[in-house]
């Protein structure tokens, strides 16, 4: 097998198992993540609180129209200052 992980016990793992479990993002991202992403408004203003027919949580912002909106969103993500991402 090909080696995927420089970190032995995973590659191990994953040569066992077929799979290995790795963190994603810490609470203090997902944090920073949350409330920086409270602060954006796509162009349909569309804000999403779970409530109504749709019962919605969620935004679709590659359909938004704005640009800006979605660069800042991505940006969001790329440089995450909880992750020492910091522009």
């Amino acid at each position: 097998m090909r080696t995927i992980f420089s970190d032995p016990t995973l590659q191990s793992e994953l040569k066992e198992k077929g799979y290995t479990k790795v963190p994603l993002l810490s609470e203090a991202e997902v944090n920073y993540i949350l409330d920086a992403l409270q602060s954006l408004r796509p162009n349909d203003n569309f804000a999403p609180d779970g409530k109504g027919t749709t019962r919605s949580t969620y935004h679709c912002s590659f359909l938004d129209t704005n640009v800006d909106y979605k660069r800042k969103a991505n940006n969001l993500i790329r440089r995450n200052p909880a992750n020492g991402n910091r522009d």
